[in-house]
């Protein structure tokens, strides 16, 4: 009997754990569409939201029209970084995500200096 109820005060732990641990309390919602410069949606461009207070980053990719959804963010302030090659990287500073969370669409500008875009190691291949 004594087992049983162990095991049962254990149980009830690991429900409230996983029911209350798994989404930050207050969780808000990031999203948008990139285009290009003639209102194109543009699929594989990264978007990062970095917040500056708890030193954390969330990084997405937009899907075939251009949106992206970046989920379980903190209401507070972020730098938001938008760049994929072939075009000129964004960056918004300051963005203030209130609990309503926010939408913010993106218009990238082609570049002719993709080389200044590669990684370090793209050179050595």
């Amino acid at each position: 009997m004594l087992k049983l109820s162990r095991m049962l005060i254990i149980a009830s732990g690991m429900v409230f754990v996983l029911l209350f641990a798994a989404v930050p309390s207050h969780a808000v919602v990031l999203s948008g569409v990139v285009t290009d410069q003639t209102d194109h949606p543009l699929s594989g461009v990264w978007v990062t939201a970095k917040n500056l207070d708890r030193k954390m980053a969330v990084s997405v990719l937009t899907d075939p029209r251009g949106r992206y959804r970046i989920q379980s963010l903190f209401p507070r302030t972020y730098r938001l970084r938008v760049h994929a090659i072939g075009y000129e990287p964004l960056e918004v500073e300051d963005l203030t995500l209130a609990e309503q969370g926010a939408s913010r669409a993106f218009r990238l500008s082609q570049t002719t200096d993709i080389g200044a875009q590669m990684p370090a190691d793209a050179w050595l291949g």
